[in-house]
């Protein structure tokens, strides 16, 4: 189970289709200079990621393809990255709460990934 694509053609056109989607909102919303600096850091990382593969292991399993080793070394640094969310996320609601300006849209990220983690929990469990 996963959404990653399976080509690195496929994943540069993901990076650029995302990339060109946050260009156009942050043009929309905070002008066209704004949407130039975030245009310029996400092309930056998109070229690092991209290009960076084929000299770095680290770029690698940040991306998720390759071998079997490549991809469980993937998985692990994806499984040690959730943990961390699950506590930053309740952590960042809680401090919200007890500065009395609780932030909702924390409160529903903690929702979405203890959601997601349950059920792919589930679906994971099914196909054993």
């Amino acid at each position: 189970m996963t959404l990653a694509p399976k080509s690195a053609r496929a994943n540069l056109l993901w990076m650029l289709g995302l990339t060109a989607v946050v260009v156009a909102v942050f043009w929309i919303v905070d002008g066209a200079l704004s949407a130039a600096i975030v245009g310029a850091w996400l092309g930056a990382f998109v070229a690092m990621m991209h290009f960076g593969r084929k000299r770095s292991e680290a770029v690698k399993i940040m991306g998720g393809m390759g071998d079997e080793r490549i991809r469980t070394l993937s998985t692990r640094a994806l499984a040690f990255a959730g943990g961390v969310m699950a506590f930053a996320l309740p952590a960042t609601w809680l401090a919200s709460v007890l500065a009395e300006d609780e932030n909702y849209a924390v409160a529903a990220l903690a929702a979405v990934f203890a959601t997601s983690f349950i059920g792919a929990a589930i679906v994971l469990e099914q196909r054993g």
